[in-house]
């Protein structure tokens, strides 16, 4: 299993997810889930003691969030805009 945060940082994410509403929760399982390589699903439903499931629907809403496709277009290139 990978494991790339220490301890503490690992602590803070538990207390930091529970802290959180039930759908803030998801996407922020979500997301620790993305930006980490193959496994990373696994090490976050340890860490966050969050189901699969939970994970999976978080990822969805992400999917069809209209405002992280927002942000994007905030950071694209503004000659690719409107392409």
């Amino acid at each position: 299993m990978i494991c790339p945060y220490d301890d503490a940082v690992e602590d803070r994410m538990f207390m930091f997810y529970n802290s959180l509403s039930e759908k803030d929760k998801r996407r922020y399982a979500a997301i620790e889930v993305l930006k980490l390589p193959y496994g990373g699903r696994s090490y976050i439903h340890n860490i966050l003691n969050c189901s699969y499931p939970t994970i999976d629907a978080g990822i969805e809403d992400l999917k069809r969030d209209e405002i992280f496709e927002f942000e994007l277009m905030l950071v694209q290139p503004a000659h690719l805009k409107g392409m």
